[in-house]
């Protein structure tokens, strides 16, 4: 009982105080020994020689894990000292290719939904296969947590603990994004998977109160406008053995919400947009705190159990193959000034630490400083360097603008503190405004991830009726400018449709959320997207309706044309790629190829010609070069040595013509250019080499003339251990034809194995 229990001068303890890490008197105990013998909460996990920490969850490369510290007792309501500013954990995962990895703990009450108890954890997603092992910093002192000292304060109770453990290879069969890995920036205008493709996204930007369920714990409207959402539509699309969760306050679970998301991943949406915090804002309903108050004890206390089901919707639609977009607050005054007055001081960077600590470990995560910003831009970057430094994962961050205002956006190009938009924009104006970020951030050699991530009119948004208005005027222009999109679905009222605060039913957005699917399907199968670029220039003499044509390229390789009318198509310039194509004509309803593939010669200027029907008002054509150079060598051993064979193909239009192999080993862009003619292999040492060494011991046949079919064969002969520092490099061949220099076949990769 509390009122056994005192502190060190004799005064009894309140419930709240009972075992805070004071010295306890009860029955002759000790508090130290108290602590020291408590039953260990790991549960049959992996401990440590002392029994201090236990690792819970799958030790499996980039699965998310945790591990469990026994640590000082406390409750989410304590306030002397205060578990989450008082107490700072942080953990290092340490392996031998990676010296240290250091996330920030965080106080997990009974390590589940209880708010007290002795669990402290920290998440982690391990990069590598093998043998870890995570030490923790445990500091205490006044606002210790928000510290970025190396050593505030003093140490405590869980310093210096360590555990060990061995995480398994990589499962190419784990669900949704747990077989690609982390989502990482890449100096590109899309993020790629560390173990899988580039990321093209296609989600949903509504309802941004996704987190104000009934069924969470201690989940209510605190005012504000908008509904608390249960997706009752949804509660039929959860499956027996998902995850569940129970709320206190209303009779609701997590059945609504987990369905919902099952449901999106069904739809093929890979990412989905969920506010942290909108006290002050519209829907004033979603945020971690104890409580709702405008306190500065509820603003630097946190809510043990909401936070814990957070989690298990997050780590779901990682499992279903969606990414977590997060907005970390709206552009109502009184949010902008919820946490120090609109500044960075303790409760912000407390509420961005415990954000970073509890979600940054999932697999694709984007932060959003905020909406419609109207913070300073020197507060923005300071927002963000705070918020960088929790993260040890560099998730994409980011704020988002007012309507077609991007004026803090150009202020900040080429600063590496933002990855990435999101942008609110016009709908007519979706592709110059997605193209102009584009531009602007390559120019200042930062290439940003260009998101589109707010359609106006906001009135209006994406409804359940003007899908195939939005396809036309949104949809492919901005996937054929190079970004990512997600739908918002405008402000109504009512449950039905439902807006950006009252959509319960994600079926009301069916037929978008499918057609945009089928639209990222389109560039992820038949295009080499991350190394295209816009320009609507190649195509003249078109429809001008709703903006005429889109067009999405690799100079010489691939063309993607978009017409929202196909009245009439024009012509466009196939100039940069000489030979072959082949025209097929993509039907963005169906999201089929329809009709016959044509042969279309390259080099000029040509027809673009007719669909095969006028059913619909839109269309796709796509003009891909004919493959002219294979090979059924894709790699080669430098231990062992061998050989790369290649068949050069143009065809029998080019028989007898001399040819010329040419090789790079830093990749295909930028291309060598030879006139209006590109050549996709970017310029380096091994370039030279293939000029100045061909028909060689290395390179044969590299250089002579094509037979009466337009054929050729060449080899390129690896001897064992002769270039070591190419192990684990892909080096590019392509052939160009003389006399004159007209024609450069598609790049040839080989990969050089140990």
């Amino acid at each position: 009982r509390s009122s056994d229990l005192r502190d060190a001068s004799g005064s009894p303890l309140s419930s709240g105080q009972a075992l805070r890490g004071v010295r306890i008197r009860s029955a002759g105990i000790d508090g130290a020994a108290f602590l020291a013998h408590r039953p260990n909460p790991g549960g049959g996990a992996q401990t440590n020689g002392n029994g201090s920490a236990t690792t819970h969850g799958e030790r499996i490369l980039w699965h998310p894990m945790e591990v469990w510290f026994d640590g000082p007792y406390a409750d989410q309501n304590d306030d002397a000292p205060n578990p989450f500013l008082d107490y700072r954990l942080n953990v290092t995962f340490s392996h031998p290719t990676h010296p240290g990895i250091t996330v920030p703990g965080f106080f997990a009450g009974d390590g589940a939904e209880e708010g007290r108890g002795t669990v402290w954890k920290a998440r982690f997603s391990p990069p590598a296969r093998g043998l870890w092992t995570a030490t923790a910093s445990f500091r205490t002192g006044n606002d210790v947590a928000v510290s970025t000292a190396a050593s505030p304060g003093s140490p405590g109770l869980l310093d210096g603990s360590s555990i060990s453990f061995s995480v398994a290879p990589l499962d190419p069969s784990a669900p949704g994004l747990l077989k690609w890995g982390r989502l990482e920036y890449v100096g590109n205008h899309y993020p790629k998977f560390a173990d899988g493709p580039y990321f093209i996204k296609t989600g949903v930007n509504s309802p941004e109160n996704l987190l104000g369920y009934r069924g969470f714990k201690n989940t209510g409207k605190a005012g504000g406008i908008g509904i608390l959402h249960s997706f009752e539509p949804h509660e039929g699309d959860w499956n027996p053995g998902d995850p569940n969760f129970t709320g206190n306050v209303y009779d609701a679970d997590g059945r609504g919400l987990i369905g919902a998301i099952n449901y999106l991943s069904s739809r093929g949406v890979n990412s989905m947009f969920a506010m942290l915090m909108n006290l002050g804002g519209d829907g004033h309903d979603a945020h971690p705190f104890v409580t709702s108050a405008r306190t500065p004890f509820a603003k630097t206390h946190y809510d043990v159990g909401r936070l814990h089901q957070w989690n298990i919707v997050f780590e779901h639609a990682a499992r279903k193959g969606i990414a977590m977009h997060f907005g970390l607050g709206e552009t109502e005054q009184a949010n902008e000034n919820w946490l120090d007055n609109g500044q960075l001081g303790n409760e912000r960077k407390l509420f961005y630490r415990e954000m970073a600590a509890r979600f940054a470990h999932l697999p694709a995560v984007k932060w959003t400083l905020c909406e419609e910003n109207d913070y300073s831009v020197s507060l923005l970057r300071a927002f963000a360097d705070y918020l960088g430094g929790q993260d040890a994962y560099d998730h994409l961050l980011t704020f988002h603008n007012n309507p077609n205002d991007f004026s803090d956006y150009n202020q900040v190009d080429g600063e590496q503190r933002f990855q990435a938009t999101s942008l609110q924009y016009n709908h007519d104006q979706a592709s110059n405004q997605a193209e102009a970020m584009r531009t602007l951030s390559a120019q200042a050699g930062h290439p940003w991830v260009v998101h589109m991530d707010e359609n106006n009119p906001w009135q209006t948004g994406l409804t359940d009726s003007n899908a195939e208005d939005l396809r036309r005027r949104v949809l492919y222009d901005v996937l054929l400018s190079g970004a990512g999109i997600e739908w918002y679905f405008g402000w109504f009222s009512s449950p039905n449709p439902g807006g950006d605060l009252t959509v319960e039913d994600f079926r009301t957005r069916d037929e978008m959320l499918i057609t945009a699917t089928r639209a990222r399907a389109f560039l992820e199968t038949n295009l080499p997207f991350w190394e295209m670029e816009p320009n609507d220039g190649l195509v003249n003499g078109e429809s001008g309706s709703f903006g005429g044509a889109e067009v999405f390229y690799k100079p010489g390789e691939s063309y993607a044309v978009y017409y929202p009318a196909t009245g009439t198509t024009g012509t466009i310039d196939l100039s940069a790629g000489s030979g072959e194509f082949q025209k097929r004509w993509f039907n963005p309803v169906t999201g089929t190829f329809q009709g016959l593939p044509e042969a279309v010669q390259g080099g000029g200027t040509v027809s673009v010609g007719s669909p095969p029907h006028t059913n619909i008002p839109d269309w796709v054509v796509l003009f891909a070069k004919k493959e002219d150079l294979t090979t059924t060598t894709p790699s080669v051993s430098m231990s062992s040595g061998g050989e790369q064979q290649l068949l050069l193909s143009p065809g029998s239009a080019f028989a007898d013509r001399p040819y010329w192999v040419l090789g790079s080993a830093s990749g295909t862009t930028p291309p060598i250019r030879a006139g209006a003619l590109r050549v996709p292999l970017r310029f380096d040492a091994y370039t030279r080499f293939t000029v100045q060494n061909f028909n060689g011991d290395v390179l044969r046949n590299t250089r002579s003339n094509l037979d009466a079919n337009g054929e050729a064969r060449a080899r390129v002969v690896c001897r064992p251990d002769s270039r070591p520092e190419l192990i684990g490099r892909t080096i590019y061949h392509s052939y160009i034809l003389l006399g004159p220099v007209d024609y450069a076949s598609l790049p040839a990769p080989l990969l050089v194995l140990p």
